[in-house]
């Protein structure tokens, strides 16, 4: 019988990470999983394939099938951040409401609750993150973006995270950045500063 699942000790990282790349990736202007753009998808499963080793069997595949898996989580994932965002909006009786309380603000208040419960943990010891800043300016005398001040304070010199949440916050702002230049739109681009604000708080 064919597989048509995951598993494995990383499928909840997998099904994770799937559904944080959609929320960066995927378009919510349509209804259906099926509908949103094929480059996007593409996108998608490009950066799942980069960071894990999809198996069939002891073999690791890149082909129609595995693709097929991941679209079937997608799907999925999909409609349930679609049916949240839904949920989000009914909340609100105008569109002028609707505007200025999208989903991502929502999320960033529920993420600043949680902090309190989460522990965010970065790996500098007593050195701060302004002196951390200063001493790793490049040959120009320029500090790194925030987006990479917050991975050379998170990230421990062996590449491991000093939490979970460190690693998604890093990735998500990274994501969004790249997503953003990537955007032909004559508005200007969010900074790393302000990316890391709208994910962090």
């Amino acid at each position: 019988m064919e597989c048509r699942g995951p598993f494995g000790e990383n499928v909840n990282g997998l099904v994770g990470e799937i559904s944080r790349l959609i929320s960066i990736y995927a378009s919510f202007d349509v209804s259906y999983w099926r509908n949103v753009p094929e480059d996007r998808k593409s996108k998608i499963y490009e950066k799942i394939w980069d960071k894990f080793e999809l198996k069939v069997g002891d073999e690791i595949c890149n082909n129609a099938h595995v693709r097929e898996i991941i679209y079937e989580i997608a799907c999925q994932r999909y409609r349930d951040i679609r049916r949240t965002y839904y949920s989000h909006y009914q909340a609100y009786e105008t569109d002028e409401a609707r505007l200025q309380n999208p989903p991502n603000n929502a999320m960033s208040e529920r993420n600043k609750a949680n902090r309190s419960k989460q522990l965010i943990s970065h790996v500098t010891g007593r050195k701060s993150f302004k002196q951390t800043s200063w001493t790793e300016r490049n040959e120009e005398g320029e500090e790194p973006p925030a987006h990479e001040l917050w991975r050379l304070t998170h990230q421990k010199k062996d590449g491991s995270w000093g939490s979970e949440y460190s690693r998604q916050v890093y990735e998500t702002i990274r994501d969004k950045l790249e997503e953003s230049s990537s955007q032909s739109c004559s508005l200007a681009a969010p900074t790393p500063e302000e990316v890391l604000t709208s994910v962090v708080g």
